[in-house]
């Protein structure tokens, strides 16, 4: 069994959770989902460059009232080798394993303009793997030097694309 594995199962929804377009004015709540994010950032500005272009879609659970941002994806079109690339994909600590990351990867490559969709984590980035795999998705190579001792991994899929 890879190491990996033990990260393959996920627990039950517990809420209802839907996925729609982010916006710039969804910043501070996204934060809310990612301890990384914080206002004047660098994360932050390049979340807010992406927002503007339309390039985000986060997942709100509804069971909250307000709903609640619990993760984001980001999709950039045609960034890799003219191919969409998942720059960014959170799910807030709370919501890790209850299917929210399947659910933004699927909205992200239903929205793809390309056939291929492309992504890439550190090696170290067990979770992130387990689903990737889980989802599908097909190691393409690895990445030296961006992370000392930490190889970068990229991965493919397929696009989904919605029926008419």
């Amino acid at each position: 069994m890879e190491l990996e594995d033990r990260y393959f199962q996920h627990d039950v929804f517990m809420a209802e959770v839907a996925v729609r377009p982010a916006a710039v004015n969804d910043l501070p709540a996204l934060e809310a989902a990612d301890d990384l994010l914080i206002d004047g950032s660098e994360r932050w500005s390049e979340l807010q460059h992406l927002l503007m272009r339309g390039w985000g879609l986060l997942a709100e659970d509804l069971g909250d009232d307000p709903p609640s941002v619990i993760g984001y994806v980001a999709v950039v079109p045609r960034q890799f080798f003219g191919r969409d690339f998942i720059t960014l994909l959170v799910v807030a600590d709370t919501w890790r394993r209850r299917g929210v990351g399947t659910q933004l990867l699927n909205a992200a490559t239903k929205q793809a303009a390309t056939d291929v969709v492309f992504t890439s984590t550190n090696a170290s980035n067990l979770k992130m793997r387990a689903l990737l795999r889980r989802e599908d998705w097909l190691i393409s190579g690895t990445l030296d030097g961006l992370d000392d001792g930490d190889p970068e991994v990229v991965y493919f899929r397929r696009a989904q694309r919605r029926r008419a």
